[in-house]
């Protein structure tokens, strides 16, 4: 199972690394969005449950009667603890890539025209919004 978890964050960390073709002038990075985001999702919900059975394995342990029981318990708690916290972490990095590549589309689409908001104060206490466009 750390196998996984390691090859799961290698792959959220190093999915555009090694790039041998030029970047295009407007490249769409929705893919790679969602592809970060449901891998920093299953990756988070791997978490909770590791989360979980670690909870519930160190209830076990203060429960214990036998050195063997308390032993094999204790063991258990660090494993799924371990596991919690490289699975969270390998959530942090994807979804932070996801919100790097989103940024990167913001400004990529910077060039295009955007429409904005345009709001101004009319008479008898009215606001008024529109949005603008170019002619």
């Amino acid at each position: 199972m750390i196998q996984f978890i390691l090859v799961a964050t290698m792959i959220c960390i190093s999915g555009d690394s090694i790039n041998f073709n030029p970047a295009s002038v407007h490249k769409s990075y929705t893919k790679d969005i969602i592809i970060s985001v449901g891998l920093g999702v299953v990756l988070g919900m791997g978490a909770y449950v590791c989360h979980n059975k670690a909870e519930r394995a160190y209830d076990a342990y203060k429960s214990d009667s036998t050195l063997k029981q308390t032993v094999n318990d204790w063991n258990t708690v660090v494993k799924y603890d371990t596991y919690k916290n490289i699975l969270g972490i390998g959530s942090i990095l994807c979804i932070g890539r996801a919100v790097y590549y989103q940024l990167k589309s913001v400004k990529a689409s910077k060039n295009a025209y955007l429409p904005k908001l345009d709001i101004r104060y009319a008479h008898n206490n009215k606001i008024t919004f529109g949005i603008k466009q170019k002619i």
